[in-house]
């Protein structure tokens, strides 16, 4: 039996930016340019300086660049502050399915896993695309509020597909790592903690 991670992996290894229409393309380039103002706008936030100021003390290698300082830091680093400034404002792009979820919030997976393997611009825009592909239609299948989890939580299935897709990763690849990425990213213990305040 085809899992649901393999159909994932089949779909992504075998996306083309030329299968993508013109009017999809475009607004991808939108979605790109609104993140990059939404993490500006994050980037002088109190959790951003002191994630900053954290990596900072961390090291480690240069590779990937944190949104509006020039600065650099490794992939999976840059990918953190870049998504944490993405969506402290909570100004990016809303997607209403059976839960609210914000797709754009991948973005910062792709931009620094983008950078690190130095991609250009048509796989990055086709990752994107399959990363909003994947997330909407996460969000569109069940919801995650009813089974106790925070929206959040589905980006730990979408981010392994994007990134794999930069990374050239195979179909099985990318199908352990979608298993590895799914069972140690659900946002639990954080919508529970927001359902209690609500009802005390």
């Amino acid at each position: 039996m085809t899992t649901v991670s393999q159909k994932l992996s089949k779909l992504a290894v075998g996306l083309k930016y030329d299968d993508l229409p013109q009017e999809v393309i475009d607004y991808t380039k939108r979605l790109v340019l609104d993140t990059l103002g939404c993490a500006l706008g994050g980037y002088p936030s109190e959790p951003s300086k002191i994630v900053r100021e954290v990596l900072s003390a961390m090291g480690g290698t240069p590779e990937c660049t944190i949104i509006g300082s020039g600065t650099k830091t490794s992939c999976p680093n840059a990918a953190l502050v870049n998504g944490l400034m993405t969506r402290y404002l909570d100004f990016n792009d809303t997607y209403m399915g059976l839960d609210y979820s914000h797709p754009s919030e991948n973005i910062a997976t792709a931009l620094a896993v983008g950078e690190r393997q130095h991609t250009r611009g048509k796989q990055l825009i086709t990752a994107i695309v399959l990363g909003y592909e994947c997330h909407q239609r996460f969000a569109d299948v069940f919801s995650l509020l009813k089974k106790g989890w925070h929206p959040v939580s589905a980006s730990g299935y979408v981010a392994p597909v994007i990134a794999g897709k930069l990374l050239s990763l195979t179909e099985e690849e990318m199908t352990n790592a979608i298993g590895i990425s799914g069972s140690h990213n659900h946002a639990i213990l954080v919508y529970m903690e927001r359902k209690a305040d609500r009802l005390a």
